[in-house]
């Protein structure tokens, strides 16, 4: 049985909207909005990934970052004050830390403004993951 031609042009319109909103909420995770802020290497051979990650949640909880993503190779640690939002991705390896992030200038309320990245929370969370390494390797 044929389609009247409306009823194609309404249900491939549909088609097309549901498409068009499945690839934005697809994007809205994706770490290609984000840039790359600094990479931490890793003392060669002296932690194994679980040991970094560890590091890595104790730094980012100890600084008031809410984990939104944890598994062992990468962590989302997001943090909203002050009329400011960052979400931090840290993709983390026995080899290094990189860190990702996100960030926005709020109204207080949950609503962005424009995109700005505070780079004092950042380069804080560095440094703490920094800090951390080097305590645990006993330095």
């Amino acid at each position: 049985m044929l389609f009247r031609p409306a009823l194609r042009r309404t249900c491939l319109s549909a088609v097309l909207i549901v498409s068009a909103a499945f690839t934005c909420l697809a994007r809205a995770d994706d770490s290609s909005v984000s840039t790359q802020y600094q990479t931490v290497t890793v003392p060669d051979g002296k932690f194994s990934t679980k040991e970094v990650h560890d590091i890595v949640v104790a730094a980012a909880t100890e600084r008031g970052y809410e984990i939104k993503v944890d598994s062992a190779e990468k962590v989302v640690a997001y943090l909203n004050k002050h009329g400011h939002e960052a979400s931090i991705t840290l993709v983390i390896s026995d080899k290094a830390v990189e860190f990702w992030w996100e960030g926005y200038k709020t109204d207080g309320k949950g609503n962005r403004l424009k995109p700005e990245k505070p780079t004092n929370w950042a380069s804080n969370l560095v440094g703490d993951v920094t800090k951390g390494l080097k305590k645990a390797d006993g330095k």
